[in-house]
Parts: C-alpha cells; sequence; structure tokens
C-alpha cells in the first residue's frame, strides 16, 4: 500500500499538477484583460482618429478654397488686364492730333433720338456704334475709337468671362463689342432722348480714378436694362487724352450667370455642399442654385454679421453643423464661401469607424473565449495524457539515447538520485558528444555556404547600383525631355501666336490697308524670333551631345579679347551705354576656338548691355590665377536675384518676368556660353556686385589639354 501511494506522489505527477494550476488561472486573468485593454485602446484610437480625420479635411478645404480664390482672381485680373490694355491704347488713340482729318462715322437715325450702326461679326459676335445726339465731333471720336476694334474682338475671344467690351463716349455714345446676341437691347422700350451717362453706375465709377493712376474699378452686381436685364457686374477704366482731359470710358461687362457657370459650378460641384460669392460690402454677389434656401436660414443664424467671418468656423442652422469655409478675392475684396454639412463630411469616416469598432470587439469576444477554451482543453488532455504517459516515454527516451549513444561524448553531467532523470544523463552524456561532431560538420558546411552566398551577395548588388544608375539616367532624361519641350513649345506659341493674329486680322479686314506694312513688319519680327529661337537650340543640342568639336589653337589672350571688345566699343551701340577695361593683362597663351569663344564673349557682353540703363558703364578685365585666365564682365543694371543665380546658366530660364519682359532674349545664350566653357575644359560664374549689378567671370586655363568629349 505504501509502494502505491509513493508512486502517486512521484516528481512526475506533481509536476503535471502545478502546470495545469498554473497555467489555467493566468491564461483566464489575461484573456479578459486583454479583451478589455483592447477595446478601450481600440475606441481612444477611433476618436483620435476621427478628429485627426476632420482637421485634414478642414485643411484640405481651407486649401481648395485658396486654390478656388485664386483662380476667381485670376480670372478677374484678366479682366482688369485687359481694360488697363485698351485704355493705354485708348489714349494713345485720343492723343493724337486731329490735323489729319479723321472722318466721322455713318449712323443712320432711328426712332427715340438714336443714330445707330449695327454690324453682325463672326459667329454670335456684332458691334454697334450708336448716339443720342447727331454731332459731328461725337462721331469723329467714334471714328477714332473704331481703330480700338481689333483690340476688343481679340479680347472678347480670347476671354470667355467678358459678355461686352465698348467705349462710352462723355456726351452719350458708344462703340460696343459683344460676343453674344442675347445682350441685343430693346431699344424700342427705352428713352433715348433723355439717356445720360451720368446715370449709369460704372462710368461715375471709372471717374473716380485720376489721371496716370493705372487702376481699374468694380461695379456693384446690377441688371442692364439696355441688355435685356442681364445681372451682371462692370470693370471700367476713365480715358483721358495727353492734356488730363476725359474723352470717355472703356468697360468690360461681366454675367454673373456666365462666371457662376464658368467658375462656381465648375469648381464646386458637390451635391450637399454650395458656395456663393458676397462683394466688399459683404451683399450677395452670387450663389448656386441648391444652397438658395439654405443661405437664408445660415444668415439668420450669424451671432454677428459676416464681418465677423474669416477663414474657417462652424455655424448652427436648421438643426445641422454647417462648416463654413470663406476667403477674400484680393483685386476685388469679394469674399468666396464654401458650405458644407458636417455631418456629411464626417458621416463615412464616423460609420466606418463605428462598424470596425463593433466588429472588432465582437471578433476579441469570440477570440478570446475561443482561445481560453482551447488552452483549457488542450491543458486537461495533456495533463491527464501525460500523467498516464510520462513513464512510459521517457523509459523509451533512455532505451534511444543508450542506443544512439554508443559514440564518444566528450561532455559529461553529473547523475541524479532519481533513477530515470540518471539515466536520462548518462543518455545525454553519450549524445552531446555525438552532437558536437555533427555541429562541427554542420559549423563548416555553413561556412562554406555563406563563402557563396557573399559572393552571389556582392554580385547582386554591383547589379543592383549598375541598375539603379541606369534607371536615375533614365528618369533625368525623361525630365530633361519633358522640360525642354514644354519650353519650345511656349518660346515658339508666343511669336506665332502673335504672328498668326496679325495675319488673321489682315485677312479678315480688320487692319486698314494703309497700315498692313506696318503689321507686316511686325509678323516678320516675330518670324526672325522664331528663326534665332530654332538656331540657338539647333546649336546646344549640338553642343550638349558633342557633336560639335571645337578647333584649339594657341592664342594670346590679351590680344583675342581685346579684338573681340573692340566692336562693342562703339557708345552709340547700346542706348550710349560706354564698354570700359580696367588695368591689367595677360601674357597667358590659350587653347581655345575662336568662334566658340567669340561667341562666349558676345553673349556675356549683350546680356551686360541689355541689362544697363543708359549712360552706364560695362566694364571688363582680364586677369591669372591658379593656371587660369579669368575675363571679367562687370555692369551696372539691375543685377539678379539671388536666389535666380543657380538657374541663370540653365535652358530656357529668364529671371522674372516683369523685370525684363520688355528686354528681347530666347533664354539660352548663357546656357550655351556654359557648354562651351565646358568643351574649353573652363569654368563660368556670375554674382551680384555689392552696388549696383553684377559680375560673370568665365575662365580658361593656360593648358586646355582635357576638354569634355
Amino acid at each position: 500500500m505504501r509502494f502505491k501511494l509513493r508512486r502517486n506522489r512521484t516528481l512526475a505527477a506533481q509536476i503535471l499538477l502545478f502546470m495545469l494550476l498554473g497555467s489555467l488561472l493566468p491564461l483566464i486573468i489575461l484573456g479578459v484583460l486583454n479583451g478589455q485593454t483592447a477595446r478601450a485602446h481600440f475606441n481612444l484610437y477611433s476618436e483620435s482618429q476621427l478628429g485627426l480625420t476632420e482637421a485634414q479635411y478642414i485643411e484640405l478645404y481651407e486649401t481648395y478654397l485658396k486654390e478656388q480664390v485664386n483662380v476667381i482672381n485670376a480670372e478677374l485680373q484678366k479682366i482688369e488686364n485687359a481694360v488697363e490694355d485698351i485704355r493705354a491704347v485708348s489714349e494713345a488713340v485720343f492723343s493724337e492730333s486731329d490735323k489729319d482729318s479723321v472722318a466721322p462715322v455713318q449712323l443712320n437715325e432711328i426712332k427715340n433720338g438714336l443714330y445707330l450702326r449695327f454690324v453682325p461679326l463672326e459667329g454670335q459676335s456684332f458691334q454697334q456704334l450708336y448716339s443720342v445726339r447727331d454731332s459731328e465731333h461725337i462721331k469723329k471720336d467714334l471714328s477714332k475709337s473704331m481703330s480700338l476694334d481689333p483690340i476688343f474682338a481679340s479680347e472678347i475671344k480670347r476671354n470667355p468671362n467678358i459678355l461686352a467690351i465698348y467705349y462710352i463716349h462723355p456726351e452719350g455714345a458708344f462703340n460696343y463689342f459683344s460676343s453674344t446676341m442675347k445682350v441685343i437691347d430693346n431699344r424700342d422700350n427705352i428713352d433715348w432722348g433723355n439717356l445720360s451717362v451720368g446715370n449709369l453706375p460704372y462710368y461715375q465709377d471709372a471717374l473716380t480714378i485720376k489721371p496716370n493712376e493705372n487702376k481699374v474699378v468694380w461695379s456693384k452686381p446690377y441688371e442692364d436694362v439696355a441688355s435685356n436685364d442681364i445681372y451682371m457686374f462692370t470693370a471700367s477704366a476713365p480715358i483721358y487724352d495727353q492734356e488730363g482731359q476725359l474723352r470717355g470710358v472703356v468697360a468690360a461687362d461681366v454675367s454673373i450667370t456666365d462666371f457662376v457657370q464658368n467658375i462656381l459650378n465648375v469648381q464646386f460641384n458637390d451635391e450637399y455642399a454650395y458656395a456663393f460669392l458676397l462683394g466688399k460690402d459683404h451683399r450677395l454677389i452670387t450663389i448656386q442654385n441648391r444652397g438658395q434656401t439654405d443661405f437664408a436660414r445660415l444668415s439668420l443664424n450669424l451671432s454677428t454679421s459676416w464681418d465677423g467671418i474669416d477663414g474657417y468656423t462652424e455655424l448652427k442652422a436648421n438643426g445641422q453643423t454647417k462648416m463654413l469655409f470663406t476667403k477674400t478675392v484680393p483685386s476685388t475684396g469679394w469674399m468666396l464661401a464654401y458650405v458644407i454639412p458636417k455631418e456629411h463630411l464626417l458621416s463615412a469616416v464616423t460609420k466606418s469607424s463605428r462598424e470596425l469598432t463593433n466588429q472588432t470587439n465582437q471578433h476579441l469576444i469570440k477570440q478570446n473565449l475561443l482561445i481560453t477554451l482551447a488552452a483549457v482543453v488542450i491543458c486537461i488532455l495533456l495533463s491527464i495524457f501525460l500523467w498516464r504517459k510520462i513513464s512510459r516515454p521517457i523509459q523509451s527516451l533512455k532505451n534511444a539515447f543508450i542506443d544512439v549513444g554508443n559514440g564518444n561524448f566528450s561532455v559529461s553531467t553529473n547523475g541524479s538520485p532519481f533513477h530515470e532523470f540518471d539515466h536520462l544523463s548518462k543518455t545525454f552524456n553519450r549524445m552531446s558528444e555525438r552532437i558536437g561532431e555533427l555541429m562541427g560538420a554542420q559549423i563548416q558546411l555553413n561556412e562554406e555556404l555563406e563563402g557563396k552566398v557573399t559572393e552571389r551577395t556582392l554580385a547582386l548588388s554591383d547589379l543592383n547600383e549598375e541598375l539603379q544608375l541606369r534607371i536615375e539616367e533614365l528618369i533625368r532624361i525623361e525630365g530633361w525631355r519633358k522640360k525642354w519641350i514644354s519650353h519650345i513649345s511656349h518660346d515658339l506659341k508666343t511669336p506665332s501666336t502673335v504672328a498668326q493674329g496679325y495675319i488673321d486680322a489682315i485677312l479678315d479686314g480688320k487692319i486698314p490697308a494703309d497700315q498692313s506694312e506696318r503689321y507686316l513688319v511686325k509678323i516678320e519680327q516675330r518670324i526672325q524670333t522664331i528663326t534665332a529661337l530654332v538656331k540657338d537650340l539647333n546649336d546646344l543640342s549640338l553642343l550638349e551631345t558633342g557633336q560639335i568639336n571645337p578647333i584649339l589653337i594657341p592664342i594670346d589672350a590679351d590680344d583675342f579679347f581685346e579684338a573681340l571688345m573692340y566692336k562693342w566699343s562703339d557708345p552709340l551701340t547700346w542706348r550710349d551705354t560706354i564698354l570700359v577695361r580696367e588695368p591689367g593683362q595677360s601674357r597667358a597663351t590659350i587653347q581655345a576656338d575662336e568662334h566658340l569663344v567669340g561667341r562666349v564673349v558676345d553673349n556675356l557682353v549683350s546680356n551686360a548691355m541689355k541689362y544697363s540703363p543708359s549712360q552706364s558703364r560695362v566694364v571688363w578685365s582680364i586677369r591669372e590665377s591658379n593656371g587660369f585666365v579669368y575675363l571679367v564682365i562687370k555692369d551696372e543694371g539691375i543685377g539678379i536675384p539671388e536666389e535666380a543665380i543657380p538657374y541663370i546658366f540653365d535652358s530656357f530660364y529668364r529671371v522674372d518676368s516683369s523685370r525684363n519682359s520688355r528686354i528681347p532674349g530666347s533664354g539660352l545664350g548663357l546656357t550655351i556660353a556654359r557648354e562651351i566653357m565646358l568643351l574649353h575644359g573652363g569654368t563660368i560664374e556670375a554674382f551680384n556686385n555689392p552696388d549696383a549689378g553684377c559680375t560673370f567671370i568665365a575662365g580658361f586655363p593656360f593648358n586646355n589639354v582635357q576638354t569634355r568629349s
């Protein structure tokens, strides 16, 4: 009986019992805590992600509204630029002397005291010249204004937002160009005899601009009874002659309906949101149709006036939270606003987050229950199995170790008072020696394998580096190609478009016969511009692809550069700009191609002349340093913005167009100069002077042995 009791209290039985108890209880507790912690963290994460998503949406919509304000501002700026351009031309026209006696325009009298001339144009366009008085000087002024007809037609065709553009005489006469027949006025219902331009608000707005004040004013929105009650706003500017006398007003009408169709309805097309436009006085200019009802409720729920609204804010209207985004249009001071329900914006995110939370919670609960039940069942079965089978496997394992342990083991373990573990220890001692032998062989095999893997890895690394270099080169070439195509298209399109416009105007008879020669000269100038650009492109392509091989000959640097500068020494060449040489000379001999180096010098001197004011100096000098002969050209011009200096040698790069829009050039001269200097193994650089202007330095090595292939 004692023997059986001792067998029931063996070490194996006690270990199995404590293992069962020690594994089940922590597993159950950890399962419960894990589920609660996971749910809490997931709920917190969902809330934080929802807040982050809302902030990202707000930032996205603010950015989008800013972009649309820029679009509207750009469209309005186009119209302002058109009015300013026409005003400038008009003032030049009306400042000309009448000694050549301008012939008065012929008008036909119709009823209601109106004198009219109607001219249908291409498509739906037309021209109307009309006056409420039969005056000779009014007709002459209208005749002068007809010289603006090509510009009127061009601006209407170029800008789809302009409904009509016209000249207004101070005594009630008009030269009116329109892009559509829908503005033909109902002349029979208007008392033309009592018409006064003083009653036109946009005419009075234009008179607030003083002579020599270059700006355009926008009228408040209004319904024009003379144009079938079209709701519109007008940009206008006065015309003064050289004596400061008012000669009329030039104006451009913009249909608010068309403006909404072209801008708001295109850019803001969410069916649950709408956009609207407020004037400087915060009165409604226009609104999308779907937002008219909601806008009234939104205005009533404002705690303050529209003056207090700026950027992003939230408003309550009709039981909903509205997200209101506003931005001011710089050119007019108008306010563009966009309204979207907050629930609609975040509904998809909130719904998906809620569904994901519920599904995750259910999944965690099911998972924890299944894991706990499975662990309990496994532990119970394992305990029973080990309880009943542990002695038999140990005995089998002992016999297996004895059979395997016929080899020589060098590692030994101490014996144990327990019979089973004593046998296991002896078996392990024999087995460890065998494993040592096997491990030695395995290590040797691993070292051989690692050597082969290292060789293959190095080979693959070299191939990968070569492939990466090829990919980067292809990307660079593709970027270069796209940039060139874009620049070439732009620089060829501009002169060709201008020339085509003059040709079309001549063919359509819009240019008087006595002025045709002047416009043909302009066309020739544009064609010469295209020819020069194509030649520069061809030369640059040959230089960059290595198809031009310089003919290098020994040249005395001082005499060579002195001869090149001689042809630029005439002060009448460039607006009395004087070319001066500073003291200093070089007796070094350089290896150079006379033609190519001459082109570099011409490009640098030409740039200095073009960007220098009249009566200024362009100073050049020669110096030697560190095995190089340096040609230094310094001007007193407008200089180069510091941020533009790293890019001035790039193809087609020209500094801010507002600074040099009147200065001709293709943007390739400095690029060609850089390529020629690289062919000669030389350098070229530029920097701004401390006082005014900039300095270009071209360096030529004494012994030009290595050149770029």
